[in-house]
């Protein structure tokens, strides 16, 4: 009886020719995944920690209005003609941001807390609360970088009680737009919103802050966002946009 030698075959598993395919679509997906995922660092010493959402405090405290781009002096700079040479020397703050306690029952003790941009997150150079700094329900108030500038742009009745005085905002905020992040004492994320200048987020005029929409808004979402409808904004008091709904639906 003859015997034929059995040939080995040369194919090979379908398998084989997708693996590359599949390791592309793996490597890829997985970059998708960590940017939609993205954690921020803090850097102490040499050792890098990563920043996570609050379970307990997210959302407790919101950045409501921004002001980073302000009048820088008190010649008229705004580009609005509706703004006259009075107002730029009213209001020739300097940059600040509001925080809004958004509960109607609950105090938030923020002594501790920390507020800072993405870059100094990295640097641990940020904005941190000064003991005994509470927001009552429904409260706001306000972070500057120049405390003197902004108490004598707005008086006690436009937000000038509300800044904190003991300490300053140490970094500068970016006018073409970045992330901001408030933190807890346990350098949790409690808020975050990564603003632009650039469409679909509002165009503002120097002089104007941009103000949240409502508390309820997704803060990341640039249509939760709009131009202060006030020269200067609203600082330590409800948003220009807010007054304006309220009037509209009653």
């Amino acid at each position: 009886m003859k015997t034929t030698k059995r040939r080995r075959s040369h194919h090979r598993p379908k398998f084989f020719f997708c693996l590359p395919l599949v390791l592309f679509f793996y490597f890829v997906g997985a970059k998708t995944t960590t940017k939609t995922t993205r954690f921020f660092f803090e850097v102490e010493g040499k050792e890098a920690k990563k920043v996570k959402p609050s379970e307990e405090d997210f959302g407790a405290i919101l950045i409501s209005e921004i002001m980073y781009n302000p009048i820088k002096t008190k010649s008229s700079e705004s580009s609005s003609p509706e703004v006259t040479t009075d107002d730029t020397e009213k209001k020739a703050s300097g940059e600040w941001v509001e925080f809004l306690n958004p509960s109607g029952t609950d105090e938030v003790d923020v002594s501790g807390w920390f507020f800072s941009d993405e870059k100094n997150l990295a640097k641990s150079s940020m904005f941190q609360f000064p003991s005994n700094t509470t927001i009552k329900p429904k409260e706001r108030i306000v972070v500057a970088k120049n405390v003197t500038k902004f108490e004598i742009a707005y008086g006690e009745n436009e937000g000038a009680s509300d800044v904190v005085k003991d300490a300053a905002l140490p970094f500068r905020l970016n006018n073409k737009g970045e992330k901001l992040l408030l933190l807890n004492a346990k350098k949790e994320i409690v808020h975050e919103v990564e603003y632009n200048d650039k469409a679909p987020w509002p165009i503002v005029f120097a002089g104007y802050s941009i103000e949240l929409t409502s508390q309820k808004s997704d803060a990341n979402d640039p249509f939760s966002w709009v131009s202060s409808l006030t020269f200067g904004g609203t600082p330590g008091r409800e948003n220009s946009v807010e007054l304006v709904n309220k009037l509209v639906n009653n």
